[in-house]
């Protein structure tokens, strides 16, 4: 009786030794998995960016309606074109690259979960 005891009390050590090994092993392989997943995502959401950035720099930069949101840049003054008039009689004005993908990350935070700064 006494070693049919010490039998059930060794497989029921062995068990929970089993059990709290499965845990640790699974809750460290999900965290690891977690942390490959976000890294990935970040990584999306950083080459949207500088694509995006590229794209208006490709172009020379962006017009836009000039409005309390969006003034003239003080930093563009040197360029003649900064300020056009559009057909309609709209005013326009020029957009550098970082300064339209500031305003984009400004006005869309968070629209698909993300949010971005430039910081210099």
């Amino acid at each position: 009786m006494f070693q049919l005891r010490n039998i059930f009390i060794g497989l029921y050590i062995l068990f929970i030794i089993l059990v709290t090994s499965s845990y640790f092993i699974e809750t460290n392989f999900e965290t690891e998995h977690s942390d490959e997943l976000l890294l990935r995502d970040a990584h999306s959401i950083f080459h949207k960016d500088i694509t995006f950035r590229k794209w208006i720099a490709m172009h020379g930069g962006v017009y836009v309606p000039i409005t309390k949101k969006t003034p003239p840049n003080p930093y563009l003054a040197h360029i003649p074109s900064r300020d056009l008039t559009a057909i309609t009689g709209e005013t326009l004005t020029l957009m550098n690259p970082a300064y339209a993908l500031r305003q984009f990350m400004d006005e869309f935070p968070g629209t698909y979960g993300e949010k971005g700064k430039i910081t210099s």
